[in-house]
């Protein structure tokens, strides 16, 4: 989550017990200053509408499992015409938390630590017994983004390609250049 320093753009607090008595999911939506502020942070030229539905339930040892499901309409711009088009994006995201008092054991010696990368991550402890839905789900739209967006049908043309199927290999340009310096 962001620093308590500054206000998340979209906030959306709710109790883990509430959470957690609710049969149905929770769904949030931003309003459109919510929509422009995120289309800052995220350097969008906009969002058009963002919303997310989100289940808390309890996990094993304790924990809790949040399951969320995301859309967001946005508008980009091209990196390749520079030109603005608008992408959906739907999105599911899941995280694991530890509220307050749960025991996370961990290791007092660690000798070796193994990093999985496909793995699931560790819980995120809670402060608290609340969750901020709103900037979970605008944290998962800020990875959801590409950051290198194309318009559909788009090409980039300024490269030349080299056709590495050719069997007769080219002369390097460097090798043109040793060429024309001997010559002088």
């Amino acid at each position: 989550m962001r620093n308590n320093v500054e206000k998340p753009e979209f906030s959306r607090i709710f109790g883990i017990l509430d959470l957690l008595d609710e049969d149905l999911p929770i769904e949030i939506s931003a309003t459109a200053d919510e929509c422009a502020a995120l289309a800052r942070r995220f350097e969008l030229r906009r969002i058009e509408a963002f919303s997310a539905t989100a289940r808390l339930a309890p996990a094993a040892a304790g924990l809790l499992r949040l399951t969320m499901a995301f859309r967001a309409r946005i508008t980009q711009t091209c990196v390749v015409s520079l030109e603005p088009f608008e992408s959906v994006i739907e999105e599911t995201a899941e995280r694991c938390f530890a509220p307050p008092g749960a025991s996370l054991a961990r290791p007092k010696e660690v000798a070796e630590i193994e990093i999985v990368v496909e793995g699931e991550d560790p819980p995120e402890p809670l402060a608290d017994e609340t969750i901020d839905l709103g900037e979970i789900a605008a944290e998962h739209l800020g990875l959801a983004i590409d950051p290198y967006p194309r318009r559909p049908g788009v090409v980039f043309e300024g490269a030349v390609a080299q056709d590495f199927s050719d069997p007769e290999p080219r002369e390097s340009p460097f090798a043109v250049l040793a060429t024309a310096r001997r010559k002088r």
